[in-house]
C-alpha cells in the first residue's frame, strides 16, 4: 500500500472525520491533492481498513450511498497501520518522501522506531553520496563532451540533493532525541 495511502489512514485513526475534512488535512500536512482522498478512501474501506458511519453513528454498507459519511478505522486498520509505521522504510526517492508522512503520523510510542528508521535513512544518503563521488573521480574532465557535462552536472545535482537530504535527517534525529519517551500528548 503507497505511503499516502497509508497517510490517509493514519489520519482517519488520528480524528475520524469526513470525506472533505480528510482531503483538506492531507492538503495542509502533506501537501498532496484532494481529490486522491476519495479514491483512497474508497480503496481503504474495500480492504476492510475503515468502515463509513452516518450522521446518527450507524454504519453504512460498501456500496450504499450516505450524505457526508464519517470514516472510522477498523481494527484490522489499526493493526495495519501500526504495522506500516514500525515497518523498515522503502528506499527514498526524488518522487514521494515516506520519511516526511511517518514523522506526520508518528505518536511519542513510535519515536525510538522512527529514530531507528531514520538512521536506515541516513545510512541509505551516506551510501550515495560515497558512491556519486566515486563516479566523479572516474569521470573525465570537463569539456571532453556535451554528454559527458551533462553527465557530471546531472550527478552534481543529485549530490547535492542527497547531501541535503542527510543533513535534513540528521536534524530530525537529533530533534526526535530530545522527545520524551514517555510523552502521552500526540
Amino acid at each position: 500500500m503507497s505511503a499516502m495511502k497509508n497517510a490517509v489512514l493514519g489520519l482517519v485513526i488520528e480524528r475520524p472525520s469526513e470525506r472533505y475534512r480528510l482531503a483538506v488535512d492531507v492538503r495542509d500536512r502533506f501537501g498532496a491533492g484532494t481529490t486522491y482522498v476519495y479514491w483512497a478512501l474508497d480503496q481503504l474501506e474495500g480492504a476492510g481498513l475503515v468502515d463509513r458511519f452516518d450522521d446518527r453513528g450507524h454504519p453504512v454498507r460498501r456500496g450504499v450511498r450516505c450524505q457526508r459519511p464519517t470514516y472510522r478505522p477498523t481494527e484490522q486498520g489499526i493493526a495495519h497501520f501500526d504495522q506500516w509505521l514500525s515497518s523498515s522504510i522503502s528506499e527514498p526517492s526524488f518522487r514521494s518522501d515516506e520519511v516526511h508522512i511517518r514523522l506526520g503520523l508518528c505518536r511519542p510510542r513510535d519515536v525510538p522506531g522512527m529514530i531507528d528508521q531514520v538512521l536506515g535513512q541516513e545510512q541509505v544518503c551516506l551510501g550515495r553520496i560515497r558512491d556519486l563521488k566515486r563516479l566523479g573521480e572516474e569521470q573525465p574532465p570537463l569539456g571532453s563532451s556535451w554528454s559527458k557535462t551533462v553527465e557530471v552536472l546531472s550527478r552534481d545535482a543529485e549530490l547535492a540533493h542527497w547531501s541535503s537530504r542527510l543533513e535534513w535527517l540528521q536534524s530530525v534525529r537529533g530533534m526526535l532525541d530530545r522527545i520524551p519517551r514517555d510523552a502521552s500528548v500526540r
